[in-house]
């Protein structure tokens, strides 16, 4: 019989894994398999009634974080990222893409997830690769000396027919 009253407070504006959120969030947008259009996806992702289960691991993520920032602590450090991937499945179990601080305190510059260079401004991984390579090598007898010649370019077959050219950056 009481009349009912509605007290609106102050959404949520904050969550945990904020660069997963995101890059899950990109991953269901782009990905037809949930609508024929972006604006389509966009209306079931948020309005759909979905129940979602990803793959990232909560206390991996919390390792994650603390391993980052274990080596970044002070404040005029820089970003770092990091991505844990289980090997045996390819599942993402956790991402840091930068500081959380710094996400949600800048919209625009904040938010570039360094873990996966979104909109073309992260870091690329390259040069972090050399250490696995070079002891792979050395445990299969090849020495830090043998040189291997590579073509300046690769053209990787992607879906739908289209072509990636893989270059090296500095264009040799």
């Amino acid at each position: 019989r009481e009349p009912i009253v509605l007290r609106r407070g102050e959404p949520a504006q904050r969550y945990r894994f904020p660069y997963f959120v995101d890059y899950f969030k990109e991953w269901f947008l782009a990905n037809p398999a949930f609508g024929p259009t972006r604006q389509d996806r966009y209306k079931l992702l948020f309005t759909g009634g979905l129940r979602i289960t990803t793959t990232l691991d909560p206390g991996t993520q919390d390792i994650a974080e603390s391993a980052v920032s274990s080596v970044l602590a002070y404040p005029g450090d820089p970003d770092g990222a990091m991505t844990v991937i289980d090997p045996r499945t390819g599942f993402v179990r956790a991402m840091v893409g930068g500081k959380d601080a710094d996400y949600w305190k800048d919209a625009d510059a904040g938010r570039v997830n360094l873990a996966t260079g979104k909109g073309g401004l992260g870091r690329q991984t390259g040069s972090a690769f050399k250490p696995y390579a070079l002891v792979t090598a050395l445990e299969n007898g090849i020495a830090p000396s043998t040189i291997f010649p590579a073509p300046a370019t690769i053209d990787i077959p992607l879906e739908g027919g289209n072509v990636w050219h893989v270059t090296n950056a500095e264009g040799s």
